[in-house]
This record gives structure tokens, C-alpha cells and sequence, in this order.
């Protein structure tokens, strides 16, 4: 099936105040409900603003997740000039330049820009000349920069993970931890820099398992202990939960923030141990310290620990998981946006 879009995506839109959010890029206009019906509509006076200016749309096969576009769409936008061409979804995403920015917002349309990602990602830096209402950021050093140095309206807003996907399952963790048979877990996508922390975790004596994708350069030292398996959804959340210990080398890039998967594996019940960060004091509602590692000496010494000390990993961890369905549920930070967005 098709799904349409509007270059970035709409996914919230009303008429009071004309808001367009950059964030999920998926609407189904073709499903049979209400919510479809008021998103056709709203599609509707959107597509009638853009056309009275003459800007291009595109559509994306979710299937083969092609996207198709105008050459008017390139030389419009002055994009050929450039040399920027959309092959995929992610391409559009990463390179939406300036001057689609100024145009939609002719039309007294406010648009917000939020980055869920650390700074590498940032690609060829135009989110700072794109003339945005509202910026959000996860990195307080990033926000400071944003805020102080280029006098952007950004807000600090914190990551969640999905209530409905990744549940605690309902046994003691006793039982699923003897039942997975892991002490250490690691998941996600293997990068030279966690796969090197990880070897020398090895080397300590810690018994590993792995899950996710290789990647390149991925260290045979590690052969033994990736599951070659991928895990998602339900499935991710009962094996996180089964593991003694989940480990969660955060991207160097992280400067003062953490990633996705801190809020997926503590939504999940499982006890995480992960690079230290000052933000989590503002997350955790214990002593991050007693969560955390600042050296991968400090990190094995604790690993350790807490694999002698089961209760002290039930307990820590269950106090984590109750703080977390309260405040970092994506319906918690659906309606902080929202708030935020009516301000402007």
C-alpha cells in the first residue's frame, strides 16, 4: 500500500494554529476511521497550500520502500544545484534543505524540528539555518550550544519507549533469568567501539551474549558470543528481562545524554548498567552511580557485583522500571511536545 506524505512527513497538523511536527514518517490516508477521515481532510488544505506554490510531492512504497519524485520537486527547491538526490526515505530526512522550510512557512504553518539522535547525525548541519519554530534536542550540551551560541528556540525533551511493545513480563525475574541463561547481555548494532569494550569484558572473565547485527570490523574474539538473531518487540523485552545483567555502552557522541535503548531496557524491568551520564540523575530515581559505570574497570567490577547479588538487581531494577512506565511512557512525551508546541 502507498502511504503519502508531505515532504517531512506531517504527522500532527490543526487548523487553530497550523502546526506541521517533523517526526514519524508514516500516515496511512487510506485506512477506514475517523482519524483518517479528519487526516484526509487536513491533507486536503495542506495539499492546496503547497499547490498554490507550486512544490512538489512525493510518495513512498512502504513495502519497497522506494520514494518517488518530480525533477520539478529538485530544480524547485534548488536541490539539483546542490547535488542532493533522494533515493530513500532516509535520504529525504537527512538532506530537507532550507528553502523548503521558508516556503511552507509563507503560509503561517509553524514547524518543529526534533532530533532524537546524537550529533553525528547531523549531516551537512542545514537543521541550523531552517528557519524552524522549535527545536528539541535530547543533549543538554547541545541545547546550550543551540540556545546560547545560535539564539535557536530549543527545548530539552527526554526519549520513552512504547508501553504497549516492551512489557515486563509477568513472572519473577528470578525464574525468566534462569530460564534465558545470560549473564551479560549487549544488543543493537555492533560499532568498533562497543565491540572493543566488549572483548575486553571478555578478557575479564565475563561470560557474554550478544544480539543485533555484526557490523563491520566486528571482532572474532566475539565470535562465540553473538546469537546471530536480532531482537525486537516482545521478544526483546523478555529477553532483556531474563538477563542478569544488560550492558549499554552509550556512543561516544553521546556528550551528555543517553540513548533510546536506556528507556526500552529499564521500561522493560531489566537492570541495565550503563556509561555514566550527569542527565541521569534527572532520570533515575536512585543514585545513578549505583546503575552506572565511568571506566570499563568500574564497569567489570560491578558486573561482578551485582551477578553475586541478585536481590540488590531485583530491587534496583524494579524501583527503575515503576519510575519509568509513570514518566517516560511515548504518551508522556507525545503531550509534553504537544504543550511545548502550543506555546509558540
Amino acid at each position: 500500500m502507498l502511504y503519502l506524505f508531505i515532504f517531512a512527513a506531517v504527522q500532527w497538523y490543526t487548523k487553530q494554529n497550523k502546526t506541521i511536527m517533523l517526526m514519524e514518517p508514516a500516515i496511512n490516508l487510506y485506512s477506514p476511521n475517523e482519524k483518517s477521515e479528519l487526516i484526509r481532510e487536513n491533507y486536503q488544505e495542506i495539499l492546496s497550500v503547497l499547490a498554490a506554490h507550486q512544490i512538489a510531492l512525493w510518495e513512498y512504497d512502504i513495502i519497497t520502500g522506494k520514494c518517488s519524485f518530480s525533477d520539478d520537486y529538485f530544480s524547485t527547491l534548488g536541490l539539483k544545484d546542490t547535488g542532493i538526490i533522494f533515493e530513500d526515505i532516509d535520504d529525504f530526512y537527512r538532506f530537507i534543505h532550507p528553502e523548503l522550510v521558508r516556503i511552507i512557512k509563507l503560509n503561517r504553518i509553524h514547524i518543529i524540528h526534533i532530533n532524537p539522535d546524537q550529533l553525528t547525525t547531523l549531516e551537512r548541519l542545514q537543521l541550523f539555518v531552517e528557519p524552524y519554530d522549535l527545536y528539541f534536542t535530547k543533549d543538554p550540551y547541545m541545547m546550550r550550544f543551540m540556545r546560547d551560541n545560535m539564539k535557536l528556540n530549543v527545548r530539552l525533551y527526554n526519549e520513552a519507549f512504547n508501553t504497549r511493545i516492551h512489557k515486563r513480563p509477568k513472572r519473577d525475574k528470578l525464574t525468566c533469568e534462569q530460564e534465558e541463561n545470560i549473564d551479560v547481555l549487549a544488543f543493537g548494532n555492533m560499532y568498533p567501539y562497543r565491540t572493543r569494550m566488549l572483548a575486553l569484558m571478555k578478557k575479564r572473565g565475563i561470560h557474554l551474549s550478544l544480539f543485533g547485527n555484526k557490523g563491520p570490523y566486528f571482532s572474532s574474539d566475539l565470535d562465540d558470543c553473538f546469537q546471530g538473531k536480532y531482537i525486537v518487540g516482545k521478544e526483546k523485552a523478555r529477553i532483556l528481562y531474563g538477563a542478569k545483567i544488560v550492558f549499554n555502552n552509550l556512543h561516544y557522541a553521546e556528550i551528555e545524554s543517553v540513548n533510546n535503548k536506556f528507556f526500552e531496557i529499564n521500561g522493560s524491568g531489566a537492570f541495565q548498567l550503563c556509561d555514566y551520564r550527569p542527565i541521569l540523575k534527572d532520570l533515575l530515581p536512585i543514585d545513578p552511580e549505583l546503575v552506572s559505570f565511568r571506566t570499563i574497570d568500574d564497569a567489570v567490577e560491578k558486573i561482578n557485583y551485582y551477578l553475586d547479588h541478585p536481590q540488590e538487581r531485583y530491587d534496583l531494577s524494579n524501583l527503575i522500571y515503576n519510575h519509568f512506565v509513570e514518566h517516560y511512557s511515548y504518551d508522556s512525551l507525545v503531550e509534553y511536545v504537544l504543550n511545548e508546541a502550543a506555546e509558540i
